[in-house]
């Protein structure tokens, strides 16, 4: 079954890129050489083709901080063995991990992530 809808439902920057968690703005933050450097130094996967417009662009401010700790030796390890791993939707119907999740109703204030 194929959907009528051509994009998807939900921003892809409300969702981290490295635990594809949905985050609540003041913890946006965008994804710097060092987030780059110390993601493939941890789960060995590169990140790159970020100009696709269904790939996050931000990372949650808890994932900087775990690779910090964990780039310092202070962490052994993140909170999650493998990161999400993001893939072209085949269609917005049910294979796009930005339309399935349903964030209505989430705000900052029942937030709990």
């Amino acid at each position: 079954m194929s959907s009528s809808r051509r994009s998807c439902l939900n921003n892809p920057n409300t969702f981290g890129y490295v635990c594809g968690e949905y985050v609540v703005k003041k913890f946006r933050k965008p994804i710097t050489e060092f987030v780059k450097k110390a993601y493939f130094d941890y789960f060995k996967i590169e990140i790159k083709d970020l100009d696709r417009p269904w790939l996050p662009k931000i990372v949650c401010k808890l994932c900087i901080e775990h690779l910090r700790q964990w780039t310092s030796g202070k962490r052994a390890h993140m909170k999650f063995s493998v990161p999400m791993i993001w893939s072209e939707p085949k269609n917005h119907f049910d294979y796009c991990y930005l339309c399935v999740v349903k964030l209505h109703g989430i705000n900052k204030k029942n937030d709990i992530s």
